[in-house]
Protein backbone atom coordinates (compact mmCIF):
# COMPACT_ATOMS: atom_id res chain seq x y z
CA UNK A 1 0.00 0.00 0.00
CA UNK A 2 0.78 3.61 0.60
CA UNK A 3 3.05 5.19 3.13
CA UNK A 4 1.78 7.40 5.49
CA UNK A 5 4.00 10.20 4.05
CA UNK A 6 3.02 9.57 0.50
CA UNK A 7 -0.62 10.20 1.56
CA UNK A 8 -0.27 12.99 3.84
CA UNK A 9 1.54 14.61 0.40
CA UNK A 10 -1.07 13.55 -1.60
CA UNK A 11 -3.94 15.55 0.56
CA UNK A 12 -1.60 18.75 0.46
CA UNK A 13 -1.63 18.27 -3.00
CA UNK A 14 -5.37 17.90 -3.13
CA UNK A 15 -6.35 20.44 -1.11
CA UNK A 16 -4.17 22.61 -2.68
CA UNK A 17 -5.84 22.13 -5.35
CA UNK A 18 -9.24 22.35 -4.03
CA UNK A 19 -7.66 25.88 -2.78
CA UNK A 20 -7.51 27.09 -6.33
CA UNK A 21 -10.66 25.88 -7.91
CA UNK A 22 -12.26 27.80 -4.52
CA UNK A 23 -10.27 30.86 -5.73
CA UNK A 24 -11.21 30.91 -9.36
CA UNK A 25 -14.98 30.26 -8.34
CA UNK A 26 -15.13 33.32 -6.31
CA UNK A 27 -13.18 35.05 -8.92
CA UNK A 28 -15.84 34.50 -11.55
CA UNK A 29 -18.61 34.61 -8.98
CA UNK A 30 -17.58 38.25 -7.79
CA UNK A 31 -16.45 39.45 -11.56
CA UNK A 32 -20.02 38.66 -12.91
CA UNK A 33 -21.49 40.53 -10.28
CA UNK A 34 -19.47 43.33 -10.38
CA UNK A 35 -19.99 43.65 -14.04
CA UNK A 36 -23.30 43.88 -13.99
CA UNK A 37 -23.39 46.35 -10.96
CA UNK A 38 -20.08 48.39 -12.04
CA UNK A 39 -20.12 48.41 -15.86
CA UNK A 40 -16.37 48.23 -17.03
CA UNK A 41 -14.88 50.13 -14.36
CA UNK A 42 -14.35 46.98 -12.79
CA UNK A 43 -11.69 45.93 -14.54
CA UNK A 44 -8.37 47.02 -13.35
CA UNK A 45 -9.03 45.11 -10.32
CA UNK A 46 -10.32 41.99 -12.34
CA UNK A 47 -7.13 42.06 -14.11
CA UNK A 48 -4.74 42.85 -10.96
CA UNK A 49 -7.05 39.50 -9.34
CA UNK A 50 -6.76 37.72 -12.59
CA UNK A 51 -3.14 38.05 -12.46
CA UNK A 52 -3.88 36.56 -8.88
CA UNK A 53 -5.33 33.85 -10.26
CA UNK A 54 -2.79 33.33 -12.99
CA UNK A 55 0.53 32.81 -10.29
CA UNK A 56 -1.71 30.76 -8.00
CA UNK A 57 -2.30 28.28 -10.67
CA UNK A 58 1.45 28.38 -11.88
CA UNK A 59 2.34 27.76 -8.29
CA UNK A 60 -0.10 24.20 -8.26
CA UNK A 61 0.35 23.02 -12.05
CA UNK A 62 3.90 24.89 -13.26
CA UNK A 63 4.22 26.22 -16.26
CA UNK A 64 2.53 24.51 -19.32
CA UNK A 65 4.40 22.53 -21.56
CA UNK A 66 8.00 22.96 -19.24
CA UNK A 67 7.82 20.39 -16.80
CA UNK A 68 8.77 22.78 -14.38
CA UNK A 69 6.22 22.40 -11.09
CA UNK A 70 5.18 19.16 -12.12
CA UNK A 71 5.33 15.98 -9.71
CA UNK A 72 7.91 14.49 -11.41
CA UNK A 73 10.00 17.75 -11.36
CA UNK A 74 9.87 18.12 -7.96
CA UNK A 75 10.80 14.89 -7.59
CA UNK A 76 13.72 15.03 -9.61
CA UNK A 77 14.66 18.52 -7.95
CA UNK A 78 14.07 16.87 -4.42
CA UNK A 79 16.72 13.88 -5.44
CA UNK A 80 19.30 15.97 -6.96
CA UNK A 81 19.12 18.12 -3.75
CA UNK A 82 19.32 15.12 -1.53
CA UNK A 83 22.74 14.11 -3.41
CA UNK A 84 23.98 17.66 -3.15
CA UNK A 85 23.73 17.20 0.48
CA UNK A 86 25.00 13.95 0.75
CA UNK A 87 28.32 14.58 -1.28
CA UNK A 88 29.00 17.53 0.58
CA UNK A 89 28.44 15.61 3.56
CA UNK A 90 30.92 12.72 2.73
CA UNK A 91 32.94 14.02 0.35
CA UNK A 92 34.37 17.45 1.50
CA UNK A 93 33.97 17.93 4.82
CA UNK A 94 37.48 19.58 5.45
CA UNK A 95 37.08 22.26 3.64
CA UNK A 96 33.45 23.31 4.59
CA UNK A 97 32.72 23.90 8.39
CA UNK A 98 30.50 21.55 10.51
CA UNK A 99 26.68 22.51 11.07
CA UNK A 100 27.00 22.22 14.89
CA UNK A 101 30.63 23.88 14.82
CA UNK A 102 30.28 27.37 17.06
CA UNK A 103 31.92 30.17 15.74
CA UNK A 104 34.10 32.24 17.30
CA UNK A 105 33.51 36.38 17.78
CA UNK A 106 37.11 38.53 17.56
CA UNK A 107 37.06 41.59 18.90
CA UNK A 108 36.62 44.53 17.08
CA UNK A 109 39.01 47.16 16.66
CA UNK A 110 38.28 49.80 19.15
CA UNK A 111 39.24 53.29 16.97
CA UNK A 112 35.80 55.07 18.93
CA UNK A 113 35.29 55.19 22.06
CA UNK A 114 31.33 54.75 23.41
CA UNK A 115 30.73 58.87 23.71
CA UNK A 116 31.45 59.51 20.34
CA UNK A 117 28.49 57.64 18.83
CA UNK A 118 25.25 59.16 19.20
Amino acid sequence: MYSESEINKARKRVKQKKDFYKHLQSYLAVNIIFFFVAGWSWRFPAMFWGIGIVSHYFSIWGIPGSGKGSTEWEEKEVERELKKMKKHKTGSSSSSPDIDEKLELKQMDSRYKDSDFV
